[in-house]
């Protein structure tokens, strides 16, 4: 689809809420040539994601943004510091940005994705 429409796959972002942002964690992972990075909202790494043998060359211009609230009482916001150690793992730098909300998106955050974009 992709070239057939002649879309730059770094100009792809996914962006998920919760199971949504597993979902885009994923996809950073199994196949970063089909997108420029991900916005990732109150989620989490797979813990079946092993980062141990892969090629980081595929993941140096990646854009990562990670948002959540710091009430989460869903996936709780630590997970997201764990999360952000994987992508610094594969050397991006994320930017991580908590909110002072449940599990939810507020129009801030959407303030700062929209600036991040």
């Amino acid at each position: 689809m992709i070239g057939q429409y002649g879309i730059d796959p770094e100009q792809i972002y996914l962006m998920g809420f919760s199971q949504g942002a597993i979902m885009s964690y994923y996809v950073l992972w199994r196949s970063p040539e089909l997108i420029g990075g991900i916005i990732a909202l109150s989620g989490r790494l797979l813990t079946e994601i092993d980062v141990s043998n892969i090629d980081l060359r595929k993941y140096n211009k990646k854009r990562v943004f990670i948002g959540h609230g710091t009430e989460d009482r869903v996936i709780p916001f630590a997970a997201s510091e764990l999360t952000s150690g994987f992508v610094r793992d594969i050397g991006l730098l994320p930017t991580l940005i908590y909110y002072p909300i449940g599990h939810t998106i507020t129009q801030a955050e959407i303030a700062d994705i929209v600036d991040w974009l």
